[in-house]
């Protein structure tokens, strides 16, 4: 049975792999029209964290190689390439992480094959080592994407606070008489936090290439997916074109964003009271009948 399997699946993914090589798959019109338009050149403004050394060798010799093989096969990351972004990891350190935690898998299972056969136990065959082998691989390239989401979420959510700061920031220094852009610059400035950071470097960045201040932080906010941040660059960037108060617009932002953060606190906190509920019952339950155990039992033996 095992053999078969093992012949089937060797089969189809030769037939799956022939079928990518003679009908390649077209590649998205997004990134066709970024090609033609030259849109692919510009740089990211994201700021990414640095690379340890023995990390970044391992990166370098396995990350380029394994995304441009995805690449050929039009695999694309989709929203796990903003994820990465607001956790401060490139593309290439990535690969190299579900490489490495693919390569964990295939020797762990080995190993540990081996320590039973050596304790006395007997050890799967060769063929059920080779799947679980291509599961743990699996597994461990697998993994790396669902531990960068949950880092992304947890992220978003402080970047969102610090922005509801950031913007009450602004509105002090513009009624203090200063430009846009110089209270852009000095609200960034007065915060040492992950978002600030980020804010700071991207209107610096914006600065060198003479880009205007709201459109930096739009195409921040479209690279680490943060909604709030690009909508506040449209809303801005509209006001100053239609000559309005962009301390109104700012106002009306941070009073959306904070209302939006309550709003998800209180979903939070109705969530947790919520899952309380069925322990508390079992609680409640126990202790019940942990009294009328007693009774019970009193009545038993006087009968």
């Amino acid at each position: 049975m095992i053999r078969a399997l093992t012949a089937g699946s060797l089969v189809g993914l030769g037939l799956f792999l022939l079928a990518r090589a003679l009908f390649p798959p077209r590649p998205a019109l997004a990134l066709v029209l970024a090609r033609v338009s030259g849109a692919a050149s510009v740089e990211p403004v994201a700021t990414l964290a640095p690379s340890t050394r023995w990390a970044a060798r391992w990166s370098a010799w396995v990350g380029p190689p394994l995304a441009g093989g995805l690449e050929r096969f039009n695999v694309g990351l989709g929203d796990l390439a903003s994820d990465l972004a607001v956790i401060g990891r490139s593309v290439e350190d990535h690969m190299a992480l579900r490489a490495a935690g693919a390569a964990a898998g295939v020797v762990a299972v080995p190993v540990v094959a081996a320590m039973l056969g050596l304790a006395g136990i007997g050890p799967p065959s060769m063929l059920m080592t080779g799947w679980l082998a291509i599961g743990a691989a699996l597994i461990g390239f697998v993994v790396p994407d669902s531990i960068a989401r949950r880092q992304a979420v947890e992220r978003r959510r402080a970047f969102r606070q610090s922005l509801a700061f950031f913007l009450d920031l602004v509105i002090v220094v513009l009624a203090g008489g200063a430009g846009v852009g110089s209270a852009l610059r000095q609200a960034a400035a007065a915060g040492d936090g992950w978002a600030y950071i980020q804010i700071r470097n991207a209107l610096s960045a914006g600065r060198v290439r003479r880009e205007p201040p709201w459109a930096v932080l739009g195409r921040l906010g479209a690279e680490l997916g943060i909604a709030e941040l690009e909508e506040l660059a449209a809303h801005v960037s509209l006001a100053e074109r239609e000559g309005a108060s962009v301390r109104q617009s700012l106002t009306a932002k941070g009073a959306s964003i904070r209302d939006h953060q309550l709003s998800d606190a209180e979903a939070k906190a109705t969530s947790a009271t919520v899952a309380m509920t069925a322990p508390l019952v079992l609680i409640g339950l126990a202790f019940c009948g942990f009294i009328l155990y007693g009774a019970i039992a009193t009545i038993s033996v006087h009968g």
